[in-house]
Order: structure tokens, then C-alpha cells, then sequence
């Protein structure tokens, strides 16, 4: 209750000054947590707090506000990549004309954590508190860690999609030589995937988890 009601009066004070990023998505009712008709709900309270530029917010960059800048690292979970096109509401758009627009969203997440311990999260419809199509790029957790690993020993010496045992019912492939235009890579069905993109995989490689229906996002990163 207390994360609602510090996000909300953030998102209101910084809305009455005009100070919200017009850059980013700008209407709640975009957003999926919202439309679901849980617009006082954490999650779109987060969503709203999520437009506010990170440099806008009270204290931000500031040692003597511990609270303002726990939020930011903690809850924005930044950087995001957002999609400048409407038309790609998300990851059920990056099929066709669309998906080379959506690998480069791609490569450029990976160019701002692309190292070992990085992971890349694309959710899917259903799992996401905003839209358009915005990539995730951070450091992931213990249980992240514990995941890739199990992967690495699957596909680290096969040539193809590997089957069972993964989060959702997922599949897994190891990309050799770096990373991959990540939406062609993860091949067809995916427009209620959950894909994660593994840096750094089996040696200099990149492992690519595609998971159906669900987002593993909260469990393996560090947020």
C-alpha cells in the first residue's frame, strides 16, 4: 500500500507540472495492467511511474534520498527499449514487414547489457504493464543463474531446439558467434512468447528461451 501511494503521487505531482516524458507510451489506458480494470493497481501505479524521466524524479541521483533512488533501481529495472511505431504494440507485431524493426530494438538492448551476466526479456500480451514493444536489458539473479546453467548443459553441444524442462513449456537453442537478430532466431509462434536472450552463452555464444503464455521476468532478474 505504501509503494501505491508513494508511486501514485509521484506520477500526479510530476503529471501537474507537465514533467512526463512525452517520448514514452503516454496514455494509462494502453497500458495492459490498466485495461484490465485495475487502474489503482500496483502494477499500473508502477506503470505510471515508469513515464517519469528517472533524472525528474525527487532526490533522484541523490545520496540523501535513499527512497527516491531505491525506487528507481529497484522498480524501473532500467534500461528499457521502447519501440518509436504504434503499430508494434508488442512482440505479437514482430512477424513480417515488422520484424526487422523489432531485431534492432534487439540489438540495441543487448549494446547496453550485453555481457555474461545479462539477460534480455521481451514479455508477452497478458504479462506486461505497458505497450508498445519494450525490451529489457539487466543483470539476472541467483535462480537466473541457476537457469542458464541448466541450459548451457542441454544445448551448449546440440545444433537445434531443445525441448523439456524449461519455464512455460520452453524451448531452448544455443546461437553461436554472438547475438542473433533475436525475433527471427526464435522462429514462428512466439506472439504470446515470453523470449529471454542469454549473452555470453557456452563460451561466446547466445542462448535463446522461448517460453509460451507466462513471463519469467520477476524470478530471474535483479530487480
Amino acid at each position: 500500500m505504501q509503494l501505491r501511494q508513494l508511486v501514485a503521487a509521484f506520477a500526479c505531482v510530476w503529471a501537474a507540472q507537465g514533467q512526463l516524458d512525452a517520448s514514452l507510451p503516454d496514455a494509462l489506458i494502453s497500458d495492459d495492467a490498466c485495461a484490465a480494470g485495475s487502474a489503482d493497481s500496483e502494477a499500473c501505479n508502477l506503470g505510471m511511474l515508469q513515464k517519469v524521466r528517472p533524472s525528474e524524479l525527487p532526490g533522484a541521483g541523490d545520496d540523501s534520498a535513499p527512497q527516491a533512488n531505491s525506487i528507481l533501481e529497484h522498480k524501473l529495472a532500467l534500461p528499457v527499449i521502447w519501440a518509436g511505431r504504434r503499430d508494434v504494440r508488442g512482440i505479437e507485431a514482430c512477424w513480417g514487414r515488422n520484424i526487422g524493426y523489432c531485431n534492432s530494438l534487439a540489438y540495441r538492448a543487448v549494446g547496453t547489457c550485453g555481457s555474461p551476466g545479462c539477460v534480455i526479456i521481451v514479455n508477452p500480451p497478458g504479462h506486461r504493464t505497458r505497450t508498445p514493444l519494450h525490451i529489457h536489458a539487466y543483470g539476472y539473479n541467483g535462480r537466473g543463474a541457476a537457469l542458464k546453467r541448466r541450459m548451457e548443459a542441454r544445448v551448449c553441444r546440440t545444433g537445434g531446439w531443445v525441448h523439456g524442462g524449461f519455464p512455460c513449456g520452453g524451448r531452448a537453442k544455443l546461437f553461436r558467434g554472438g547475438f542473433p537478430p533475436l525475433f527471427s532466431a526464435a522462429g514462428g509462434g512466439i506472439s504470446h512468447a515470453c523470449i529471454t536472450a542469454w549473452p555470453g552463452s557456452c563460451g561466446g555464444g547466445t542462448i535463446v528461451l522461448v517460453s509460451y503464455h507466462c513471463s519469467i521476468e520477476h524470478s530471474i532478474s535483479q530487480r
